[in-house]
């Protein structure tokens, strides 16, 4: 089991990496602020965690984290609102 504080540091990344999809109108990556919020709650995590992460999280990030760097380097506006639930 975790502690409180990386318990509630996985549900803040959780609300930030959601937020592009949440949005019903296109989600401008030049003005976001998604790389320093998960910097901040990053670190918090490698502090506070006990156990490692699974590896399937270890795949999930890189796949995510790669599309919002690639996305923010483009400067790309991107429709992402429902995106997931059509990968399936």
């Amino acid at each position: 089991m975790e502690s409180d504080i990386m318990l509630e540091a996985h549900v803040q990344v959780a609300f930030v990496v959601g937020l592009p999809f949440s949005k019903p109108v296109r989600y401008d990556f030049r003005s976001t602020n998604v790389t320093q919020s998960i910097s901040n709650l990053g670190a918090t995590m490698l502090r506070h965690r006990l156990t490692p992460p699974p590896d399937e999280a270890y795949s999930l990030h890189q796949k995510l984290s790669g599309a919002f760097l690639a996305c923010i380097k483009l400067g790309a506006v991107v429709p992402c609102k429902g995106t997931p639930a059509k990968s399936r």
